[in-house]
């Protein structure tokens, strides 16, 4: 497996999220960053030197989307060789930036996402938003829309929706939030108690912990852009087979997420998929097959995420990341505050995000030597 490391030293970063050519950062001084990719891209070259454009198109790049014409010719000459792993920092003060004031009435960002050109602010004061429009001007001060009061834990989106996630107080759906003003858009409550959700495949998925979890039927319709947007939910019924209900409901698992139409489940050192179907009012839950060997690797898994060929797992000092075929890389990031892939990225699909004690991480899973692409 070829991976690639960028890291941005010496900055504020609680959280980041890189969308369409930027990288969003939000700094512990309650300030968003943002830089934009050619900015990053021309210091990696800059300090990496011919290994550059190599990375920038094993971070940025996946099949070539955006690549200039001398990122695709330094991976294609690097293709048949085994790459470069080494890390390269950057100073974050050295890449140009803009960055503006956020006025919340709220003491601690929990987590961050972009969708739909909005950003979102799941905090302890609540759940704020503002359009990605309109922050080109430094030093300004930027007032978020409170779009729901109660404090969350974190913020997830898909199928046209946004699942904010408040504890005790439960899951609340932001429906048909499309454009920045927010028109036409429906809030409802899903679940009594929520700490994450997520969505796909005609599913909500809610988490009341970490390995807690419940199905939730999404009932679709067909949105503006022609792709499946939710309107509606109801509790799913959920049925396991005889090695299903062993391995999820017998043996407590480290970590369980939601992956496009199966749970991923990490327990005993290894991940598991178990397939569901998506039948009209249940979730069965079937067969299972072990697809990332991770012990030895890390201790306890703290959070994972997917990404294209991979898995990305948190531990309490690093990030490794897992190949399909069980080939291993880890960062030694130190105690991490948020990582992030981008499965739903054409672009970003190899590409994981962690802010952590040691600086801002980008590391790329690049494919097979064999497969330029």
């Amino acid at each position: 497996m070829r991976w690639f490391n960028a890291r941005l030293v010496d900055g504020p970063f609680e959280d980041a999220f890189i969308y369409r050519t930027s990288l969003y950062c939000w700094t512990f001084e309650n300030r968003l960053r943002v830089y934009e990719l050619t900015d990053l891209e021309n210091a990696i070259t800059q300090v990496g030197g011919p290994h550059g454009d190599f990375v920038n198109y094993g971070l940025f790049h996946a099949k070539g989307i955006g690549a200039t014409s001398r990122q695709s010719m330094a991976w294609r000459r690097v293709a048949e060789s085994d790459g470069f792993d080494a890390t390269i920092d950057i100073p974050a003060e050295d890449v140009p930036y803009v960055e503006v004031a956020l006025d919340l009435d709220a003491s601690s960002l929990l987590d961050m996402l972009i969708f739909y050109d909005r950003l979102y602010f799941a905090t302890d004061g609540g759940l704020f938003s503002l359009g990605s429009q309109g922050i080109e001007v430094n030093n300004r001060v930027h007032r978020p829309e409170l779009r729901v009061s109660d404090p969350y834990y974190s913020a997830s989106a898909g199928l046209g929706a946004v699942a904010a996630s408040c504890g005790s107080k439960g899951l609340r759906l932001l429906l048909h939030d499309f454009d920045s003003e927010g028109r036409g858009t429906k809030s409802t409550k899903a679940a009594g108690e929520s700490l994450r959700a997520e969505l796909g495949y005609g599913s909500v998925v809610n988490f009341k912990s970490l390995t807690d979890y419940e199905f939730l039927v999404g009932a679709t319709e067909k949105g503006p852009r022609g792709e499946n947007i939710l309107i509606s939910t109801r509790r799913a019924s959920k049925s396991f087979d005889g090695p299903s209900e062993r391995l999820i409901e017998q043996d407590p698992p480290d970590y369980v997420l939601w992956d496009r139409s199966r749970l991923l489940v990490f327990v005993d050192g290894q991940g598991v998929s178990v397939g569901v179907d998506i039948r009209s009012d249940a979730r069965p839950l079937g067969r299972s097959r072990t697809v990332v060997h991770y012990g030895g690797v890390l201790g306890s898994v703290l959070s994972a995420a997917v990404l294209k060929g991979a898995v990305s797992i948190e531990g309490e000092h690093a990030v490794a990341v897992v190949a399909d075929n069980d080939e291993t890389a880890v960062a030694p990031t130190g105690a991490v505050i948020s990582m992030r892939t981008y499965p739903r990225s054409h672009r970003y699909k190899r590409l994981v995000t962690v802010t952590s004690e040691t600086g801002l991480w980008m590391i790329g899973v690049g494919p097979d030597r064999r497969d330029a692409n």
